[in-house]
């Protein structure tokens, strides 16, 4: 058994979360930083969408009731273990009685902790993440709190992955985002998609799970932003009625009324994941072809990495 002591700013249970459920009204959910969180889960032998903690900005504290193996992965948390510096992306033992102590985010903004076997948490609609507009999944569909206890899953049979060596978190101001135009680019003018391309963005301190919200050069439209509600891909990026551009991240609505200039490609979204406020970020068209090729590569990887541990 897991007790926390301290649940930091806002730690949640999360898995790759619910999909096909969005025509019912169900926000997607999930890992916003689904790369980390697959990465420990291959760490610590886990099937690929076994649910892990994601630690938001700051990790507090946590006490191991039980011997068990647990992987850390994402922003550097300065995490300890009894007060002894603990190795991010390896996995790592804990003894019972043992104390994983996280800080805030040095790098980043997200943290993933992966337990061997998982967290004994019931699915609702096929996800165990945490749904709080829902209030369902994880833990009574909240955060965590002081005095939580979690149970770890059944134990599992699969291999542990090695960690890339070299792989690392690294950051570039201001960071490239790929994006794929549409499905309403046609809302604006020339002037403004030039502005969307050819000027960097600053992350808002508003900026959430839902919606990476950002400051800059002012999108101009033909007639306006508004326009019937419609569907919200992941990396959809509205345009509001002030001329600014929000990127719709893990936790976003299912249907919206500003147009979407554009989408990100879904192997940039844990990178937005990671930003932090007054970070710069500007966006790359790149052909729909493109992005379907870095897509494809990518899940290529994740499935060969999840078949040679066995948790695929």
């Amino acid at each position: 058994m897991i007790e926390v002591i301290s649940p930091g700013a806002m730690t949640m249970i999360q898995d790759l979360g619910r999909s096909g459920l969005q025509e019912y009204g169900f926000s997607a959910c999930g890992a916003a930083d689904y790369r980390s969180m697959m990465w420990a889960n291959a760490l610590v032998g886990n099937k690929m969408n076994e649910g892990v903690l994601e630690f938001t900005v700051s990790g507090g504290m946590l006490r191991f009731h039980e011997k068990c193996m647990i992987a850390i992965c994402g922003a550097d948390m300065d995490s300890k273990i009894n007060q002894i510096p603990c190795q991010r992306n390896s996995p790592i033992l804990v003894e019972s009685g043992d104390i994983l102590q996280m800080g805030f985010a040095k790098d980043g903004c997200r943290t993933y902790l992966a337990l061997a076997g998982g967290f004994a948490v019931p699915e609702v609609l096929g996800s165990v993440s945490t749904d709080r507009k829902c209030g369902i999944g994880g833990i009574e569909g909240r955060p965590l709190k002081a005095g939580d206890r979690l149970q770890p899953g059944r134990r599992q049979t699969v291999r542990p992955a090695k960690y890339p060596t070299g792989k690392k978190m690294t950051k570039k101001n201001p960071l490239s985002i790929r994006v794929v135009m549409g499905p309403q680019a046609d809302y604006f003018t020339s002037t403004g998609i030039e502005t969307f391309l050819e000027n960097s963005y600053t992350v808002s301190n508003d900026s959430n799970r839902m919606a990476c919200k950002l400051n800059g050069g002012v999108i101009e439209t033909k007639h306006g932003s508004d326009m019937i509600s419609d569907g919200i891909a992941p990396g959809s990026i509205q345009v509001a009625g002030n001329g600014l551009p929000m990127i719709m991240m893990a936790d976003r609505q299912t249907v919206g009324g500003y147009a979407k200039i554009a989408t990100v490609i879904t192997p940039d979204l844990p990178l937005l994941a990671q930003c932090r406020p007054q970070d710069e970020i500007r966006f790359f068209k790149i052909s729909y072809r493109k992005a379907v090729s870095i897509y494809k590569k990518e899940q290529k990887q994740i499935r060969h990495l999840f078949q040679e541990t066995g948790g695929l």
